[in-house]
Parts: C-alpha cells; sequence; structure tokens
C-alpha cells in the first residue's frame, strides 16, 4: 500500500475510534437513568436547612422543632413559632387523603430533623 493511502485510512480508523470511545463514556449521560437510592430534592433541601438553622445560635428562647403544614396548597415545613416557612415542597395538599389534610391544617410537629425526613418521605409514597 502507498503511503498516500494509510494516511487518510489510519485518520478514520482514529476518528472512528474517538466516537466510539465518546459514545461509551457519555451514552449514559441525559439519558434520563435516575438512581433508585437518589432521594427526591423535597426530603433532602428542608433536613439541610433545618440543620443549618439548628446550628445558628438563636437570640431568643423558643421551643425548638419544626411543624409541616399546608401553605398556600402545598406542604411546607416551619420552625415552631415561626409564621413563614423555611421550605415549600411540590406536594399538593389536595392530592392527600382526607385525614392527611385536616391533620395538615392543624400542622404536625417534629422534634428533630429525623423525624421531619421521615414524616415528609411519608407523603411522598
Amino acid at each position: 500500500m502507498s503511503k498516500r493511502k494509510v494516511i487518510p485510512i489510519s485518520m478514520i480508523i482514529l476518528i472512528l475510534l474517538g466516537l466510539i470511545m465518546y459514545k461509551l463514556c457519555f451514552s449514559n449521560i441525559g439519558a434520563g437513568k435516575e438512581s433508585s437510592d437518589v432521594s427526591p430534592p423535597e426530603i433532602i433541601q428542608p433536613v439541610q436547612a433545618a440543620e443549618a438553622n439548628k446550628a445558628e445560635p438563636k437570640e431568643k428562647t423558643k421551643k425548638q422543632g419544626y411543624e409541616i403544614k399546608e401553605y398556600k396548597g402545598n406542604i411546607a415545613v416551619f420552625e415552631v413559632g415561626e409564621k413563614k416557612p423555611f421550605r415549600v415542597t411540590e406536594i399538593e395538599v389536595k392530592n392527600l387523603p382526607e385525614a392527611d389534610q385536616k391533620e395538615l391544617k392543624s400542622g404536625i410537629e417534629a422534634n428533630d430533623s429525623d423525624k421531619l425526613q421521615t414524616l415528609l418521605e411519608d407523603y411522598l409514597s
């Protein structure tokens, strides 16, 4: 084979190998595959925010804990005694059973972030 034919053929082979390697390395990205052990953001974010708020020194002495209530049609997490939630989830109260809707109107207390996470997980299922 002449030198003029070897160079273009080897370039084509290199390009094809590069495309194959690219496809193998990046085929799962953007394919919509999610890991089953990843928690939805509405569970992770309230707990992280709650733990961050817990670490900050409080000027006032007030009851610690969290309250899950309805806020503008969705489930929201409040610090006990606060008027505004620090986290509003995407879970719509109208889609929940009537008994849960009644509980959320009066508020459900969680003493710590573990209990808060457990309660929020219950509403996701």
